[in-house]
């Protein structure tokens, strides 16, 4: 692991306030919940003393609130104290043993602050704190402004807030970019092979909406890196979208095999098929039958589609939640794109 100071930075994307226990402790007009959501609030302001004070409150009150727990090892790290934090972490894992976060993090702690070669300025603005093998100094700089200006054109163009910390890492070993959703809802990581503006934007759409249907997510994705990003360089470098569809259209794969795609039911989709001129087809498919259903529908049918294809779940079942909301069976439309194509061969 490398630049473990910056995952330290990624504390604030753990924090949330979360009721567990509604019942009032005993004699006491506050429960630790409240004074885990008093600590966060003051983490956020950047008062680590104050907050540090209230995570010790709620534990005083519940010595086994594993989240207080966690968020007193997470500013422990933010703060340069990783012996300490290690002892919160393993007082979590005595409660939950499985607990994925806490092992993580007792791990960073152990091995301790490496590689600090950046001011925290340098690496962090407000949405962004980052981690890289491969750029530093000014470049690294330019990339984060670049990953704020992208995530206000992604928010912008599908209408969504977003209040979170986004914590990138970009190392060349990695086999490829992900976007990660932590059981603590705050979270969002994104693991980039490299500092390319056409995955960064790629990501933060992940980040920013989440979609359990593959085909309509990874589409999104790669619709808004179409669209936005500097770069074009996957799946198919220097092509256009519909000149990539056009060139290999003999191999288009029908959309109800790309349509059944879930987060639980991955085949075409699967990351580690990337490289595949299957998979590359059909990342290009799905971003323009997404931009057909965008242009033609709106941002906010689609996020309707996508809420309605969660609720389904069942892979064979999410063809019929595209007629229910737009009216028309999946075939119709992609009868109707794949004429948008053709046409497209026409006027070039």
């Amino acid at each position: 692991m490398g630049f473990l100071e910056n995952q330290i930075s990624s504390f604030h994307h753990n924090l949330r306030y979360m009721f567990k226990d509604k019942k009032l402790t005993k004699g006491l007009g506050i429960i630790p919940e409240q004074y885990n959501k008093m600590g966060i609030e003051a983490t956020m302001k950047g008062s680590y003393k104050k907050a540090i004070d209230k995570f010790k409150k709620s534990i005083k009150l519940n010595p086994t609130y594993s989240e207080a727990l966690l968020n007193l090892g997470f500013i422990s790290m933010l703060t340069g104290e990783n012996e300490e934090a290690e002892q919160f972490f393993i007082r979590v894992l005595q409660i939950n043993p499985d607990d994925k976060t806490a092992k993580n993090y007792l791990a960073i702690a152990k091995e301790g602050l490496k590689h600090i070669e950046d001011t925290p300025e340098l690496r962090r603005t407000k949405h962004f704190q980052t981690a890289s093998y491969s750029i530093r100094g000014g470049k690294l700089k330019v990339f984060l402004k670049d990953a704020e200006q992208a995530l206000a054109l992604v928010t912008e163009f599908l209408e969504e807030e977003f209040e979170r910390t986004i914590f990138i890492e970009i190392n060349p070993k990695f086999d490829f970019p992900i976007t990660e959703f932590s059981d603590r809802p705050v979270h969002r990581k994104i693991s980039l092979t490299s500092a390319s503006h056409a995955g960064l934007v790629h990501e933060i759409t992940h980040a920013v909406f989440f979609c359990n249907n593959r085909f309509l997510a990874e589409g999104l994705a790669t619709f808004m890196q179409y669209r936005f990003s500097k770069d074009r360089k996957w799946p198919f470098p220097d092509l256009k979208l519909e000149e990539s569809l056009l060139k290999f259209r003999d191999d288009l794969v029908p959309l109800d095999e790309l349509i059944v795609e879930t987060t639980d039911h991955l085949e075409i989709y699967n990351p580690g098929q990337l490289n595949s001129l299957t998979t590359r087809i059909a990342y290009a498919e799905a971003a323009s039958f997404v931009e057909l259903l965008i242009g033609k529908y709106g941002v906010d049918k689609f996020k309707a589609l996508c809420m309605k294809l969660d609720k389904i779940k069942i892979p064979s079942c999410q063809a019929e939640g595209i007629k229910e909301v737009y009216n028309e069976p999946l075939k119709a439309i992609e009868k109707e794109w794949l004429k948008t194509l053709y046409d497209h061969i026409k006027d070039n």
